[in-house]
Formats: C-alpha cells, structure tokens, sequence
C-alpha cells in the first residue's frame, strides 16, 4: 500500500491535522537549522509555505496580525476557515493593482476546531481559498514516496487530543517512517 493510501486512511479517522514539506535549503552556505517553511500562526493553528520565501514570510506576518486582531476583538481563536479566507482576500489585492505585483507563495493552515475537529485550509495568489480532506502544493504535488530521511522534510501535527500546533523532531519523524516503511 502506498503512503497516500495510508494518508488518506488517516484522513477517515479524523483526529488529527497534518502538514508535511520537504526541506530544501537554497543555499550550501547557508545554516540549514535556520530554514524552514512551517511555521506557527497561533498556538493551535500552523502552516506550510510553498513558494517564494519572502512572499511567505509577509503572508505569515499577516495571518499572525489577523489572528491576534479577531483574538482581540472577539475574545477566542479565529476559525481556520476565516484566517484563510481574510489571507486569500489581502493576497488578491495584489492582482488587481498595476503598482503590486502578485505574491508568488501558497498558504496551507492546519488547525482543530471545536465543533468541526481537524481543519485543513489553502489560499493561493490568486485569493482562492478552500478547504480540504488531503491537499498537495508544489512542484511535485503528486508524489510522496519512500526514502525520505528525517533531516530532509519537516512536519507539523495538531490533533483532538493535543490540540497545540507542533514540529515534530527528527526523532519522532523517523519513527513515524519507519513505522510506514514496516506496514508496506
């Protein structure tokens, strides 16, 4: 059984939110420890960018400032769906004038939700945004296949149980490969 017929059989259970990117480091002078394209919006939500990191970062920035602004107004998170759909609509402001240029990154959020549990949302430039079961971004937004060592991807987990966004270790993400690699 391939690994996203195990995803999608993780899907059907539903407790848990799960974002996974490959971590390329665009540079060999650079420190790859300081790389990284998952990020922390709020405590219990988090996401991956694709793209350019620049363009991420900004989109980042944003998502914390509208999550810390309905936090403070309406006193609780913000739903997932709603910080996906307040980041779409600023990113599509940049289509529509001659004088910005699009930004050119994808945005997937993962986070729980009380009454809906798990949530998986992407915007992209064009100010699109949806919900998903399994979503990929990417160059190779297809494939996920074996032999990915622990050091070459990043991956960052809510569930019902924990609901606080976390990275996983190296640690953790081998055993998780390994346990994948017994069951084929």
């Amino acid at each position: 059984m391939g690994t996203l017929q195990y995803a999608f059989k993780a899907i059907n259970q539903g407790d848990c939110a799960v974002i996974v990117t490959q971590e390329k480091v665009p540079d060999k002078l650079l420190d790859s420890s300081t790389v990284t394209h998952l990020l922390r919006i709020t405590e219990n939500m988090g996401c991956v960018m694709t793209g350019m990191t620049a363009d991420g970062r900004c989109r980042v920035q944003r998502a914390r400032y509208e999550a810390a602004d309905w936090k403070c107004k309406y006193g609780r998170e913000i739903p997932v769906d709603v910080l996906c759909e307040r980041i779409a609509d600023s990113s599509q402001v940049y289509t529509q004038n001659a004088e910005m240029r699009p930004l050119g990154c994808c945005m997937t959020l993962v986070g729980i939700e009380e009454e809906q549990g798990p949530q998986v949302y992407r915007c992209d430039p064009a100010g699109y945004s949806c919900g998903f079961k399994a979503a990929a971004a990417g160059k190779f937004d297809w494939t996920f296949g074996h032999g990915f060592k622990p050091s070459e991807i990043e991956v960052g987990v809510v569930t019902v149980e924990s609901p606080k966004f976390r990275i996983l270790t190296a640690a953790e993400i081998d055993a998780h490969l390994i346990a994948l690699a017994e069951r084929d």
